[in-house]
């Protein structure tokens, strides 16, 4: 019998095996009392209702009449020696059984089993990790003398392991019990179940006992314990094990106050734990949790307590670095314990959301709210308390409370401090007051921003006020297309009045053009603009970074990006650059009005100097000089009549964009005067003249240093004369070297024309005996196509007769031996269908003989001896012709490299043999201007398109066509 609780009525399947007490045992058990009888008969009563009288057994029964009770021993779950009580309560007219189960005694419960007692799933009621470990150490009810009704039964479970609620922490419930109420079990309007679940565990060194409502979700369980007289720091070891902050000293004296009393809560479906305590210090809430996703190296938990003084509670008592803070108002104090920062919105999602103002740091927060009009600060900020807040740690002397200010503060008729922060620093060795925020102002209608700090000094309400400009400055004081940054600004003003008055500023800073940076100087006054001036300075600017900056954006869209490359390889160096809308001085600098620009350039390998005008709306132009250049191999110079070569810049509206050189070249021979066009990481120019002095050709020329022309590349193509001379000389020497070759060619050719016209010749007269054979043999083929006609018919009616004799013969053994009139019909039938067959047979023999004998006559034309002698004459002439070609083609052979050649100017001319289309060649120029090049050709060569890649010496031509010529020969 399985294990169980309750069978029969109830239909509780408990295993119990309780087995009536026979009459002899019943009556040897029992003193016959008036209450013994009694009670005894009340108790068998009550458990037969409950169990049924076939499943318990009694095995001893003791009558305590003084007492009013009963005790005895029973089998119960199949386990003898099951000790049990029963008692009357004469007050209360109620009677109670219980009995309870050997400490070895293991009696599990079943779902099905709890669901029939409960009215509901045991596994829903209980934990998953302990229903499989709970026994049964407990059983009791109670029920009423008067209605005789039972009015509770109760269940006593044992967990036989501890219970982790939490998988972030080691903290473990041991001694688990649960205990079950049923009341008014037989009730079916009145019947109500609860339970409770509990265990112990210690909480700095205290064995604390947790309980929790069961529910018909028991992942829903909140387990509630309560402690006393425990230290805040040993508590917060229990729960978290290591709470410490890694990189964070926390003030010790802190976390040594005692709390006198603690409820924690723990929801394991939650995961979570919740503290409530009253301290000496102050009332102490706290909430702990598991992370969804935590980052890696992270703790699986985070944490956050909040510590909320008493009024009476004094700063200095945590330390004495904070003893000017008791003086100070700050209401509404807390203290915060953070596992990790904490955004607002992150911290509204926590139990504290409506007691904390603000996010919290990682580590130990104080917030509070300070009263501004008792250090007479609220006529400056504009509000009479704010909320202040700061990270506490064991270096105290270092706390720095801060709060938003969420106004803004005047500073002048154009300046105004927004954003602000304001910063209290308590330590009375540097006890200071400030305000860090964003000061924006107007100078000459340009609206910047400076980031700094204010410091106040509360005893002669006076400021010092230090920034630096955020972002940069573009167009400062009209000069458009420059950007200033790092401007930094220092002044001081008093704030007895609002708004504070702005006094005149100097300020100094940096001035970026692309990535490099100048120095600049800017003056300006707020009460006269024109007193205004900017001035720059340079070491070294890329051009294409200065034209981004001084050019409109239609002037920009002209420039190509190959240009673009191009101004961005090119620099200026020491340069210098002046703004000034009117003649000024700064120190000991005077000023003259305008907008200029000079300095030194450096491109493709030489310098020059160059001036630059430059206008937002209409672009930029520079004129210039560069260095000449003169090499063993390479010149460059000043052209009509200038003594350097020149440099120009033209990036101008509605004109193309130039950036050159100009002066006259000398390389290879050839001098010409020419632009040498700045391209991107280099330089290019073209040039035409008679090459090494001989032949015509156009040079073009790149590099990316003038002064190394050694690497200079070049690409030369030559002209019409250096081709067509080339090409007449390949054609001489080609024609010499063939002409023994031509003549025997010829020879050979002449024979295998002859033996092809014969060949022609006997093709003809193939067919036309063919046509004439086919002629003749057209008779006897119709003769043998008639008889194989006459064949056919004559087997279609003897096939035709053969069925009709077939099926006679079914008709006749369809006949009974009687029906003879039947029988003698279908025998005359099949005697004359036989005789005709007979006939239809001795026809198609005779038709097949005709046949037979016609087929000796030859209508195959191939067969003909006519066309047989025809073809035969025609082989042969092909022999002859295979012949002649075999001899041209040994010839061919035997005549080597010449013999292609010779071929071709035979069936073709001399003429056609070969075309440049064609020559140049390109390399280095300290490579190829000795006139000995890698000489590239395109050319024709036997009607086939070649190319060829030869040595050529132009001081030596002869040599290289007989190079070339032999080459050709060889393909």
């Amino acid at each position: 019998m399985r294990s169980s609780l309750f069978r029969h009525r109830l239909k509780l399947s408990w295993s119990i095996s309780l087995f009536l007490l026979s009459s002899n045992a019943f009556s040897n058990s029992f003193t016959a009392t008036p209450y013994s009888d009694s009670i005894e008969e009340t108790v068998r009563l009550k458990l037969n209702e409950l169990i049924g009288n076939k499943n318990y057994s009694f095995q001893s029964l003791k009558v305590n009449s003084e007492k009013n009770g009963l005790t005895g021993v029973g089998t119960f779950f199949k386990k003898p020696g099951v000790g049990f009580t029963a008692s009357y309560d004469s007050l209360s007219k109620k009677t109670f059984f219980e009995l309870r189960l050997p400490d070895n005694s293991k009696v599990g419960i079943g779902n099905r089993d709890a669901s029939d007692l409960m009215g509901k799933s045991l596994k829903d009621l209980i934990p998953k990790t302990l229903r499989s470990s709970l026994s049964l150490r407990v059983f009791n009810f109670k029920f009423d003398k008067e209605d005789k009704k039972i009015s509770e039964v109760n269940l006593t479970f044992e967990s036989l392991k501890d219970l982790k609620l939490l998988d972030f922490n080691a903290f473990r419930l041991k001694g688990i019990k649960t205990i079950l109420t049923i009341e008014h079990p037989q009730d079916s309007q009145k019947k109500r179940t609860s339970g409770i679940l509990e265990g112990t565990t210690g909480i700095a060194g205290k064995n604390v006992l947790f309980t929790a409502k069961l529910k018909s979700n028991s992942d829903a369980l909140e387990y509630i314990g309560k402690v006393e007289d425990v230290d805040f720091s040993g508590t917060l070891t229990s729960l978290l094990g290591d709470w410490k902050l890694g990189g964070f000293s926390l003030p010790q004296k802190l976390f040594d106050i005692k709390l006198a009393s603690t409820e924690l809560s723990i929801i394991p479906a939650k995961k979570s734990i919740g503290l409530s305590s009253v301290s000496t210090f102050g009332v102490i809430s706290g909430h702990i949790a598991k992370k969804a996703k935590p980052k890696k190296g992270e703790k699986d938990h985070s944490y956050l307590f909040m510590i909320e003084p008493h009024k009476d509670a004094k700063l200095s008592k945590i330390s004495e670095h904070l003893k000017l803070l008791d003086n100070i108002d700050l209401s509404k104090q807390v203290l915060v314990l953070s596992s990790e920062k904490k955004s607002k919105s992150e911290k509204d999602k926590t139990p504290f959301k409506d007691k904390i103002s603000s996010g919290v740091k990682k580590g130990l927060n104080m917030m509070a709210s300070i009263d501004l009009t008792k250090i007479k600060l609220d006529h400056l900020i504009g509000v009479k308390d704010m909320i202040v807040s700061a990270p506490i740690t064991s270096k105290l002397d270092n706390v720095v409370l801060e709060g938003d200010i969420n106004t803004n503060i005047q500073i002048g008729p154009n300046a105004t401090l927004s954003n602000a922060v304001f910063r209290l620093t308590p330590s009375p060795k540097d006890f200071s007051v400030s305000i860090l925020g964003e000061m924006h102002t107007n100078i000459s209608g340009d609206k910047l921003l400076f980031r700094g700090g204010v410091e106040l000094v509360l005893t002669d309400q006076t400021m010092n006020f230090m920034a630096m400009m955020e972002g940069q400055w573009n167009d400062p004081l009209g000069a458009r297309g420059l950007a200033v940054k790092d401007l930094g600004i220092q002044m001081g003003a008093s704030f007895t009045t609002t708004p504070i008055p702005l006094p005149n500023v100097a300020l100094t800073g940096q001035v970026f053009i692309g990535d490099f940076a100048g120095a600049a100087s800017v003056s300006f006054d707020s009460r006269n603009p024109s007193k205004n001036m900017l001035a720059l300075q340079y070491n070294k600017i890329e051009l294409l970074d200065l034209v981004n900056l001084v050019t409109s954006p239609s002037i920009r869209r002209n420039i190509s990006p190959q240009l673009q490359k191009t101004l961005r390889g090119f620099y200026s160096e020491n340069v210098v650059i002046e703004s000034v809308p009117a003649p000024m001085q700064v120190l000991e600098t005077y000023y003259e009005p305008g907008f200029r620009m000079q300095g030194t350039i450096a491109i493709v390998g030489v310098k020059g100097e160059a001036g630059f005008d430059m206008d937002y709306d209409n672009g930029m132009t520079a004129h210039g000089s560069v260095d000449p250049i003169k090499l063993a191999i390479f010149e460059l110079k000043g052209a009509n009549g200038k003594p350097k070569p020149g440099f120009s810049l033209s990036i101008e509206r509605n004109k193309r964009p130039v950036v050159a050189l100009n002066g006259g070249v000398k390389l290879l021979g050839v001098e010409a005067a020419t632009d040498v066009h700045l391209v991107d990481n280099g330089y290019n120019f073209m040039v035409n003249g008679k090459v090494f002095n001989l032949f015509q050709g156009a040079i073009a020329a790149r590099g990316q240093d003038l002064s190394k022309a050694v690497d200079m590349q070049l690409n030369v193509t030559m002209q019409n004369d250096f081709r067509n001379f080339i090409e007449n000389q390949l054609k001489n020497y080609v024609t010499n070297a063939t002409s023994e070759s031509i003549k025997k060619l010829q020879k050979a050719q002449s024979n295998v024309k002859k033996a092809q016209q014969t060949v022609d010749s006997w093709s003809a007269n193939v067919e036309q005996i063919r046509q004439l054979v086919i002629k003749d043999q057209a008779k006897d083929r119709a003769k043998i196509q008639k008889a194989r006609d006459a064949v056919n018919a004559a087997q279609r009616k003897v096939d035709g007769l053969n069925n009709t004799l077939r099926k006679l013969e079914r008709e006749k053994a369809g006949y009974k031996k009687h029906q003879l009139v039947k029988l003698s019909a279908v025998n005359t039938k099949i005697a004359s269908t036989k005789t005709a067959r007979f006939t239809a047979t001795k026809t198609l023999n005779g038709a097949k003989h005709v046949l037979n004998g016609l087929t000796k006559l030859n209508i195959d034309p191939e067969k003909d001896g006519r066309l047989i002698s025809a073809r035969a004459s025609h082989r042969s002439a092909q022999l002859t012709l295979e012949g002649t070609q075999k001899t041209m083609d040994g010839l061919i052979w035997s005549l080597g490299k010449t013999g292609k050649a010779a071929k071709f100017i035979v069936e073709k001319g001399s003429d056609a043999v070969v075309n440049i289309r064609r020559a140049s060649f390109a390399g280095a120029l300290g490579k190829v201007h000795g006139a000995k090049v890698d000489l590239d050709i395109e050319l024709d060569w036997m009607n086939k398109r070649e190319t060829l890649r030869m040595k050529f010496d132009f001081y030596n031509t002869a040599e290289s066509i007989a190079g070339m010529g032999k080459s050709l020969l060889e393909k």
